[in-house]
């Protein structure tokens, strides 16, 4: 099926928590693609005082650290112990992410690629304004040590979250190609290479400059994107993603 080019080329990225999807992310748009960051707009929106007022009423308990700021690091640990508080988290912010991701996309150029860093890509519905779906495939051990780095919290509160989002099997059955991430940042780099690559190919843009792009810079006022979602690109016929490696 060839892809409509009334809007951008969307890959997903999918993987575990601390998979290295954003590291990806990041030597995608060194290849030239526009990525757009949907933590970095949950980020902005939650500083937003109307809707940390929001937060805050729905989980019945403060939601500022002492200067005043969004405590992301309590409303996480509060949101992840409970599935109603997750819930009604996911129910404010995905709508204002999802809103923004929408005009990220209409103010991008027709034949350009955007590489959506979504973390909950599958579970909220984002994977269906995708054409092309990618895992980041990486060791338990290396992503619970990578967590551990960002967030200062244990495997067993990994294991936690992670027990919050998609099966990891499910989320490697949906995907059209494996990027590897089971060694160094270089070998990671040439992964990416030939992904990306591949992507060209599939959405038929020629190679652009290797310049940072970013979808996700604050939309102009009043700016809106209609149409259909569209169709994915039909999966190869063994019904199997095809693995990018990471070694050289």
């Amino acid at each position: 099926m060839t892809p409509s080019r009334r809007r951008p080329f969307c890959v997903g990225l999918l993987g575990g928590i601390g998979s290295g999807k954003s590291e990806a992310a990041r030597l995608l748009a060194r290849e030239g693609f526009r990525v757009f960051d949907a933590d970095a707009s949950a980020r902005r929106h939650l500083a937003r005082p109307a809707v940390l007022r929001r937060v805050e009423r729905a989980f019945g308990i403060g939601a500022r650290d002492a200067r005043g700021r969004p405590d992301r690091r309590s409303i996480a640990l509060a949101a992840f112990d409970s599935p109603r508080l997750l819930s009604a988290l996911n129910r404010i912010l995905h709508p204002l992410v999802r809103r923004d991701l929408a005009r990220a996309l209409a103010r991008s150029p027709a034949r350009s690629i955007c590489i959506l860093d979504v973390p909950l890509l599958l579970e909220a519905g984002f994977a269906d304004a995708c054409d092309f779906l990618a895992f980041v495939d990486a060791p338990l051990a290396a992503r619970r040590r990578r967590f551990r780095a960002r967030t200062g919290l244990d495997a067993g509160e990994h294991a936690r979250r992670e027990s919050r989002q998609a099966p990891l099997s499910a989320k490697r059955a949906r995907a059209d190609a494996v990027v590897a991430n089971r060694g160094t940042v270089a070998a990671l780099s040439r992964a990416v290479a030939a992904l990306a690559r591949r992507i060209r190919i599939l959405a038929g843009a020629t190679p652009p400059r290797r310049t940072a792009r970013s979808c996700s810079a604050r939309p102009p006022r009043g700016l809106r994107t209609g149409g259909r979602t569209r169709s994915r690109i039909r999966r190869r016929s063994s019904g199997r993603a095809a693995r990018v490696p990471s070694r050289p």
